[in-house]
């Protein structure tokens, strides 16, 4: 299926989930000529995943993006499972090739997208501004992954190949990239992690388990993620041991990664074959 121009908001208090699209199964493509903006996806706490994926929902659903624009779009919730500003991947696969996600917001984790028990590969495009964040000020939780959050399902994936992402934030850790789980998986070959908004606590790229893997190869940027002088990019905890990964062809001489360790001991680096 191919989109023109869509502006819709979605108050659907049953699931509330895909402010402009909800799909179960099935294909979407979304090309150049495509404009996903100011969507909601707006709930209550009544409900489990009341209100994920501020555009677009996809329930083991498979989503192509060759182009166009998703920008200010909001998983707007004030309870319950609220995540994924822009896009949720429950299953299955979204490829983003080219087009940008752009400002959207989760009041809760994943400003840009949330995946779980699925893959999100980045090929190319942008995502610059994208935020999670608490709904407000009550809530005590930590919201994780200003533009992607991998967890919690499965074997959740982001693949990064190329592309960019920057100027996101979150409230709790990783204001660029947080894997959440056990089994998530963060692999990067190519594309650039800049600019994003870092502080004492937060790094640009965090885990929040010792057994989640961050594996680097070809040519990839996370850099210049600053905060205080500091460069804030892959933050690893020496307390929990934390391990990157490189592969067996390695890093090429372009590559550019900022390792920052936390604690007292040392984290590690593992080559896989």
């Amino acid at each position: 299926k191919a989109l023109g121009t869509y502006n819709a908001t979605t108050e659907n208090y049953l699931t509330g989930s895909g402010g402009a699209i909800c799909m179960d199964r099935g294909t979407l493509t979304v090309n150049a000529n495509t404009t996903l903006s100011d969507n909601e996806a707006q709930g209550s706490s009544t409900y489990v995943f009341s209100s994920c994926g501020g555009a677009v929902y996809l329930d083991n659903a498979t989503m192509t993006m060759n182009g166009g624009t998703l920008s200010g779009n909001k998983a707007a919730g004030t309870g319950g499972e609220t995540h994924g500003g822009g896009v949720y991947v429950n299953g299955n696969t979204f490829t983003m090739v080219n087009g940008s996600i752009t400002g959207s917001i989760a009041n809760g984790n994943g400003g840009g997208v949330y995946v779980t028990g699925g893959t999100f590969t980045m090929q190319g495009g942008s995502m610059t501004g994208n935020r999670a964040q608490k709904a407000d000020d009550s809530d005590a939780r930590e919201m994780n992954g200003g533009a992607v959050y991998v967890g919690n399902v499965g074997t959740p994936t982001f693949d990064m190949q190329g592309g960019t992402i920057s100027g996101s934030s979150a409230d709790g850790k990783g204001s660029a990239v947080y894997l959440g789980n056990a089994e998530s998986r963060m692999t990067m070959s190519g594309g650039s992690i800049t600019g994003n908004n870092v502080d004492g606590d937060t790094g640009a790229v965090e885990v929040g388990n010792v057994d989640a893997r961050i594996t680097f190869s070809g040519a990839p940027t996370v850099y210049d993620n600053v905060y205080e002088g500091q460069q804030k990019n892959v933050v690893l905890s020496a307390e929990d041991r934390d391990i990157i990964h490189t592969t067996g062809a390695g890093l090429t001489q372009n590559a550019h990664v900022g390792v920052y360790v936390t604690g007292n001991g040392t984290p590690g680096s593992e080559t896989e074959p």
